[in-house]
C-alpha cells in the first residue's frame, strides 16, 4: 500500500495506485459512502475534486455545514492545484447555495456578487439572481446589467439571456462588426436588421 506521507510535494505514487484509487473513488462516489471516500483520500491525497465530490455527497444527506466546509477547503486546495485540475466552477457556484440553506443570506450574496464581478457571465448571472431576496431582485437585475461590461463575449451573452435589447444594442454599435462574427446565428434577427 502507498501512502501519501512524503514532505516531497513532488512525490507521485505508481500508475496502479493511481488507477486503483480512482476506480475506488468513483465507487464510494456513486455508494454515497463519505467516510470510505475520506478515508481514501487521506492515503492518496486530496483533490479540488474530490471536496466537491465529498460536498455533494454531504449536501444529499442534508449536512449543509459539512458540505460548505468541503466547498470551502476544495476552494482553497483549487488555488494550488494545477490548471488541468480546476472545478472552482462548480464548487463556487455551490457556495452560495449552501450559504443560503444554511440561512447566512448576506453572505451568499456577497459571494454571488464576488463571483459576477469577477467573471460577468450568465451562470453567475443566474447564481446572483438564485439568492437574491425577492424584493431585491429586480434591483440586483440592474445594477447586474450596469456592471455586464468588459470582456465582449460576457455582456452579450448576458444581455442575449436577460433580453436586455436596448443595452445590447449599444454594446454592439460600440463594437467592431468582425468581433461579432463569434456569435452567428445566436443574435436575433431584429438586432443584426438595427445594424444594418
Amino acid at each position: 500500500t502507498w501512502r501519501s506521507t512524503s514532505p516531497d510535494a513532488g512525490t507521485r505514487p505508481p500508475e496502479h495506485v493511481i488507477q486503483s484509487a480512482a476506480e475506488l473513488r468513483a465507487i464510494y462516489d456513486a455508494r454515497g459512502d463519505m467516510k470510505a471516500y475520506a478515508m481514501l483520500t487521506e492515503s492518496t491525497g486530496l483533490t479540488a475534486i474530490d471536496c466537491y465530490r465529498l460536498a455533494k455527497m454531504a449536501e444529499a444527506k442534508q449536512r449543509i455545514q459539512t458540505a460548505l466546509d468541503w466547498v470551502e477547503r476544495g476552494l482553497a486546495l483549487d488555488e494550488k492545484a494545477q490548471h488541468e485540475d480546476r472545478c472552482a466552477g462548480m464548487l463556487s457556484g455551490m457556495q452560495p447555495l449552501l450559504l443560503i440553506r444554511l440561512g447566512k443570506n448576506g453572505e451568499a450574496g456577497d459571494v454571488a456578487w464576488r463571483l459576477f464581478r469577477e467573471s460577468p457571465s450568465v451562470a453567475t448571472y443566474e447564481l446572483v439572481m438564485r439568492v437574491a431576496p425577492p424584493p431585491k431582485r429586480q434591483i440586483w437585475h440592474r445594477q447586474a446589467m450596469a456592471m455586464g461590461s468588459g470582456y465582449l463575449r460576457a455582456p452579450l451573452d448576458l444581455f442575449l439571456h436577460t433580453q436586455e435589447w436596448a443595452r445590447l444594442g449599444r454594446r454592439i454599435s460600440q463594437t467592431d462588426l468582425a468581433a461579432l462574427d463569434v456569435f452567428g446565428s445566436q443574435l436575433p434577427d431584429h438586432v443584426w436588421l438595427s445594424l444594418a
